[in-house]
């Protein structure tokens, strides 16, 4: 997961790779470190409420591809069942199919939405 934060001085947003999910992890496994800024080179120490996390862009680009590719395929079907003219049934049976993609997407993005909402909710007592 990647967290941010400003710089004190230039007000630049960085960012941290860290595998804590909330900030209480986080304070544990960096207990009050020096971060440095990547623009102007300032160390600054930050307690772990001053982190924050967003929604990850690469998990909302693979759910709109799967949603994208996923609704293609199933509409593909449909139009080959109907122009076969096969049973009511199977044609409902793969219309119903639509519905996978649309259920992956909103899986990929409230998880990721839980996991925001997780990380910028708990704060540590000082």
């Amino acid at each position: 997961m990647r967290v941010y934060f400003k710089c004190l001085a230039c007000k630049h947003e960085n960012q941290l790779n860290t595998d804590a999910g909330t900030r209480v992890e986080f304070e544990m496994k960096n207990p009050k470190r020096k971060y440095k800024c990547v623009n102007c080179s300032r160390h600054t120490r930050l307690s772990a409420n001053k982190l924050y996390t967003k929604q990850s862009k690469l998990i909302s680009m693979i759910s709109g591809i799967v949603f994208l590719v996923g609704t293609l395929i199933a509409l593909y079907f449909v139009v080959q069942m109907i122009y076969k003219m096969e049973t009511v049934v199977g044609i409902y049976i793969i219309a119903s199919g639509l519905l996978i993609p649309v259920s992956i997407y909103n899986i990929l993005n409230k998880e990721d939405q839980k996991r925001v909402k997780i990380f910028n909710q708990t704060y540590v007592k000082e």
